[in-house]
């Protein structure tokens, strides 16, 4: 006797699902061939419905309402709403943290079911840190698309001075281009090491960083937030390092002569390291 057994459809791994939900979402959003990606547009069609704009605790808030959602980012000075339901034409500017954070609020709604009238959430969504690193993980796609990013990284290399050009094109800020050029793995023989630290209490961490295959048998790949630069860098820094604003040096790490650079960041104690084959 022949028992038929139903074949049920399995789920994509959460990583899987928000990079392929991600992609179908930047795939609908029309104009979406030159950067930077039209952010309101995006939550336009996710059925945002008003961007608020105002002074908050934290940096985003996403509000599952009649018909659709509404966001919050945080702002020093402005207090105003954008009205998306009703076609309002404003488009004020954001800044690059902004933009990552709308782009993150935006990709919480992937994890709704919208063919309701007041958006639920999906079974088995994931919820707490994973869901906020995966929020990350679209936010960084909305905001650097693959194909687009490949084709600028295609003939350029790696470097602090592509880092910034990038960082301008797209307007997202120099941690989210440093993981999306981690993320996709394009690796050229003449990439540099880029790391992004940032000071936190009394120490320096690692935010964002890549490093190249190449460099990778001398140079751990450093876990962002986790790792702390001196402790990952302990084999060249020096003590002047630290009170230097531009420091350079070419050093001698396990057998392999690499040049290493510091340059200042944008805020704060922020900075670059910027490591390279002699």
């Amino acid at each position: 006797m022949r028992t038929s057994q139903r074949t049920r459809k399995r789920k994509p791994p959460p990583n899987k699902y928000v990079d392929m939900a991600a992609r179908a979402a930047l795939r609908c959003l029309e104009g979406g061939t030159e950067p930077p990606t039209d952010l309101f547009a995006l939550a336009h069609m996710r059925r945002v419905k008003k961007i608020y704009l105002r002074p908050m605790v934290g940096e985003g808030a996403t509000y599952a309402v009649n018909g659709g959602f509404e966001i919050a980012v945080r702002d020093r000075i402005r207090d105003e709403v954008i009205r998306l339901d009703l076609d309002d034409p404003r488009r004020p500017p954001l800044e690059a943290r902004q933009r990552f954070t709308l782009a993150h609020e935006i990709a919480h709604t992937l994890y709704y079911d919208l063919n309701k009238q007041r958006p639920v959430l999906i079974n088995d969504s994931p919820r707490g840190d994973m869901l906020e690193a995966f929020c990350n993980r679209a936010a960084g796609m909305f905001l650097l698309p693959d194909a687009l990013l490949r084709a600028d990284l295609a003939g350029r290399p790696v470097s602090l001075e592509a880092l910034r050009w990038l960082s301008r094109r797209y307007r997202a800020s120099s941690s989210a281009v440093i993981r999306r050029i981690d993320e996709l793995g394009i690796v050229k023989p003449e990439d540099h090491a880029i790391i992004y630290t940032e000071r936190r209490a009394d120490e320096v961490e690692i935010v964002a960083a890549f490093v190249p295959p190449p460099l990778q048998v001398v140079l751990p790949r450093p876990k962002p937030y986790i790792t702390k630069l001196r402790t990952w860098g302990r084999s060249f820094i020096t003590t002047e390092f630290w009170t230097s604003q531009l420091w350079r040096r070419e050093v001698d790490v396990y057998g392999l002569k690499l040049c290493v650079e510091k340059r200042t960041g944008e805020i704060g104690d922020a900075f670059y390291l910027e490591i390279s084959v002699v």
